[in-house]
């Protein structure tokens, strides 16, 4: 079996996946927020509202783009993930990995119940898959960034893990920042600003170009050790 999922990576890189896994999602967020307008007829802002209300079905125009972004772009997502977590042959990576597909999951399911306050069951799903990727992801981020700093191969460089550790403080943030309650922050009109709004962006934002500079990163690993390959080759 992990011949078979040696041989899958070999043919279609992580990196791939990571690329592909985060472009899906965005696309879609970017459209989905350039069409939407509120209730009042305000244009969608990043600074005061939140991500889910591109998903919620009887406000936001195509709610359905935003929410079919998340369920598609969730399974690249996943096998960026396995990608990633076999770089590392160990009980740790194996950690890591399932804390990956746990929030690629959770992606994928936030778009399956996306936010519609008129439904209780669509609510409570969209509540603990949103919880889910978000808790799952602060998790993951922290322990791949943890397990690049301490690797004694340097798989991949420790300026990453830096970087992972700064994503990871984004999201405790976003979910430890006292908050007041939800129904007297999303009322209409809103105030320009709402941190916990722009939190939850950044946080979006922040996972985002984890995965992207990561996929780089691979990306540029692998073309140079092709490189050093054909290289000996000419030499022998």
């Amino acid at each position: 079996m992990s011949k078979i999922i040696s041989s899958f990576y070999e043919k279609v890189p992580g990196f791939i996946w990571g690329y592909i896994g985060v472009s899906i999602p965005v696309l879609a967020m970017f459209v989905t927020a350039l069409i939407y307008t509120d209730p009042l007829g305000a244009r969608y802002s990043f600074f005061n509202m939140f991500v889910s209300e591109l998903g919620e079905r009887a406000v936001s125009e195509v709610a359905w783009l935003f929410n079919w972004g998340l369920i598609l772009g969730a399974i690249p997502l996943l096998l960026f993930m396995l990608g990633l977590g076999l770089k590392y042959k160990s009980i740790f990576g194996w950690l890591c990995t399932a804390g990956g597909v746990f929030c690629s999951i959770s992606a994928f399911f936030v778009g399956i119940f996306p936010m519609d306050f008129g439904s209780e069951l669509y609510m409570t799903g969209h509540v603990i898959s949103a919880m889910s990727f978000f808790y799952g992801g602060m998790a993951t981020v922290f322990l791949f960034s943890v397990l690049i700093i301490i690797d004694k191969k340097k798989i991949l460089p420790k300026w990453l893990g830096i970087f992972g550790i700064v994503v990871a403080i984004i999201f405790a943030l976003f979910l430890f920042l006292p908050e007041g309650a939800l129904d007297d922050i999303m009322i209409r009109p809103r105030d320009p600003f709402l941190l916990l709004a722009f939190l939850e962006w950044l946080v979006v934002f922040a996972i985002f170009s984890w995965i992207l500079t990561i996929s780089i990163t691979m990306n540029v690993q692998r073309k140079k050790k092709t490189k050093k390959i054909i290289d000996l080759g000419h030499f022998h």
